[in-house]
């Protein structure tokens, strides 16, 4: 969520980003320790064509960023127990990724 301040009449000057999940606020120096982004929705969705602007802090961006990899995770083992995914040695994803040798 953004607040601004109108300087003229038709110019604003952001004053505070506040995080849209937990409402942290920017401090008085302006300084967001956060991110923003635009989401936009495909057609066929759940928000079929939706587009929205998220503000986002960074403790509420990392339990984000680790449920989505805990629920891939999931997924994944869910599929190599169904048979519809095989698991790989490392050797068998280094031959499909050579790039990651030098890793």
């Amino acid at each position: 969520m953004r607040k601004y301040k109108s300087i003229l009449k038709k110019d604003k000057k952001l004053v505070q980003i506040a995080c849209d999940w937990c409402g942290k606020k920017s401090g008085k120096d302006g300084f967001f320790e956060g991110g923003s982004g635009e989401i936009s929705f495909g057609y066929g969705s759940k928000f079929d064509g939706a587009n929205c602007k998220i503000d986002i802090c960074d403790d509420c961006f990392e339990k984000y960023a680790d449920k989505m990899a805990i629920r891939k995770m999931q997924k994944i083992d869910a599929e190599i127990t169904a048979g519809k995914r095989k698991l790989m040695t490392s050797a068998e994803v280094l031959k499909l990724h050579p790039e990651l040798k030098k890793w």
